[in-house]
């Protein structure tokens, strides 16, 4: 609906919204980042690259709420398509990023090459329980022998070698 105001000009009344006096009311509902579900935004988050996530990532506190949850782990697979190139450079200095879960750095482990986990990952202090899965995920059962009862990053990285 149109109507002329004094002074020439139109003002364009849409279905949904008054005009009081000189002021428009909108009777729309706004659509904010608190009231989308945390899954959509780690749907929305798992569909970026690394570096975009990265920088998605910093952007506030609930979406860094979002990139850091180990439930929800939107960093899953950006980083398996990161691994299943050559040389997954976007990977190189991953573990000085805090919104991470750790439990990728199973994954990458397991499923990154050899040359890279020895010469350009920079490895995050990992505990000796998620060495043990990753080198179980990794090696043949057999391979654990060499293990015997020291380190697991130490026969981790002996195996790697």
């Amino acid at each position: 609906m149109r109507r002329a105001n004094p002074g020439g000009t139109w003002e364009i009344l849409l279905p949904g919204h008054t005009a009081i006096g000189h002021h428009w009311r909108f009777m729309a509902t706004f659509l904010s980042l608190e009231t989308l579900p945390v899954e959509l935004i780690a749907s929305v988050f798992a569909e970026l690259d690394i570096l975009s996530l990265r920088r998605a990532s910093e952007t506030c506190a609930r979406l860094r709420a979002v990139a850091s949850d180990a439930l929800l782990n939107p960093w899953r697979s950006p980083i398996l398509r990161a691994l299943a190139q050559h040389s997954p450079v976007e990977l190189k200095h991953i573990s000085v990023l805090s919104t991470i879960p750790r439990q990728n750095w199973i994954d990458i482990l397991c499923y990154a090459s050899p040359e890279f986990l020895l010469f350009d990952a920079t490895l995050p202090n990992l505990s000796e329980e998620q060495y043990k899965i990753a080198f179980r995920k990794r090696f043949l059962p057999s391979w654990a022998k060499i293990w015997k009862s020291g380190s697991w990053r130490e026969a981790f990285l002996k195996c790697v070698e």
